[in-house]
């Protein structure tokens, strides 16, 4: 039995990217860098925690709504279905497909769901229920995957700059002076304070001189480490307007104009909004054709507890108190 998170790809997203036609380009990205599904996972987490629901039918082991698994679904397809099923109750799949048979406003009448253990069924609009995950029908994998290829060329751009920076030693020696050698560029990566290297005393040439012939490659590469930043920010900022997460930092907000902060917002809260509406309108749909009491609400997001936010530099005060008493690190001085 394989150790879980052994195949980090198939895990996560497995089931998803081979149903859905993602395999091929997500498979060939995933293995060329690791970051795509480091990265991949983490807006995963923020894409399935933007909103919080209530009175689900999960007690059953084989609910498809527990740990709100259909959020995941909806990462990498249009729409999943709520229907009923005879044996296992009240469920929620992804949709694979739809007819093509329409009704008056150009509605699908039927659709197919399927599940990762091979369980297919065939739904209309008379027994079950489509939830999308926004007006457009979008795929939400697909538009972060077209931003973090930017966002990885960055990542890789900035991986060889911090490299181009390096000055290594570039060191002219014999066979017989390659393990002393050795030792010298140990103990030079590992910055020691003092390292000493014995000459032999037969070897008077190399008295007035360094033990060995040294020289340092400099690459002449400038650190762009900001401009890389910014960049990477930018991408990764499209990426969370389209989630419907605020993302402009409060630097850049003193730097925005009014007008500028406004239309961002509006951004954010529209696509969030979007996103909202549609999975609170599939789930009355659903209370209505089931009895059920699903609901879906906006989730809360919760700080550390900031009663006292203090740093060292915060609370430094030359000569204590004022009273001869020294400031803790925490800013509070005991009695």
């Amino acid at each position: 039995m394989p150790y879980l998170g052994q195949n980090s790809i198939g895990d996560t997203f497995g089931f998803a990217v081979e149903r859905f036609g993602h395999a091929g380009v997500w498979n060939l990205l995933a293995q060329k860098d690791r970051g795509y599904l480091l990265y991949m996972q983490r807006f995963l987490n923020l894409f399935m925690n933007r909103y919080k629901y209530s009175g689900l039918p999960t007690k059953s082991i084989d609910s498809t709504f527990r740990n709100n698994g259909f959020e995941r679904w909806l990462f990498f397809t249009p729409a999943v279905s709520i229907f009923k099923d005879d044996a296992l109750g009240v469920q929620m799949l992804p949709v694979s497909g739809w007819d093509s048979e329409r009704n008056i406003a150009g509605f699908p009448k039927s659709w197919e769901v399927v599940a990762g253990n091979g369980y297919r069924r065939v739904c209309t609009d008379k027994d079950s229920v489509l939830m999308f995950n926004d007006d457009a029908y979008s795929v939400p994998f697909l538009h972060i995957l077209y931003e973090l290829e930017y966002m990885i060329n960055i990542d890789r751009t900035h991986r060889q700059n911090i490299n181009a920076l390096r000055m290594p030693f570039v060191i002219e020696l014999t066979e017989d002076d390659q393990k002393s050698a050795q030792k010298f560029v140990d103990e030079f990566d590992d910055y020691s304070d003092v390292i000493k290297i014995r000459k032999r005393a037969m070897d008077k040439a190399i008295r007035d001189r360094a033990p060995y012939n040294m020289q340092l490659f400099n690459s002449g590469a400038q650190m762009l480490g900001d401009e890389l930043n910014k960049d990477f920010v930018s991408f990764e900022n499209r990426i969370l307007t389209y989630l419907g997460y605020n993302n402009v930092t409060l630097e850049k907000k003193e730097r925005m104009l009014t007008g500028e902060l406004s239309q961002n917002d509006q951004v954010v809260q529209s696509n969030y909004t979007n996103a909202y509406n549609c999975r609170n309108q599939a789930i009355e749909r659903a209370n209505e054709m089931f009895g059920t009491n699903m609901k879906v609400e906006p989730s809360e997001f919760f700080a550390p507890e900031t009663t006292q936010v203090n740093t060292q530099a915060q609370n430094y005060k030359a000569g204590g108190d004022g009273n001869g008493q020294d400031v803790p690190a925490d800013g509070v001085v005991q009695e």
